[in-house]
């Protein structure tokens, strides 16, 4: 028997690539919350 199935191995390489996309837009994600927040206090403070 073949273990190597081409179907599977383009399904892996889906699923990683679309879990590295998704480790990267939250990384984003918390960036931008952050650099928000900052804005935020400044904000506050200036007014």
């Amino acid at each position: 028997m073949n273990d190597w199935d081409p179907l599977a191995a383009r399904t892996r390489a889906r699923a990683r690539a679309l879990a590295t996309a998704k480790a990267r837009a939250d990384k984003a994600a918390r960036k931008a919350r952050k650099a928000a927040e900052a804005l935020a206090a400044i904000e506050d403070e200036a007014a």
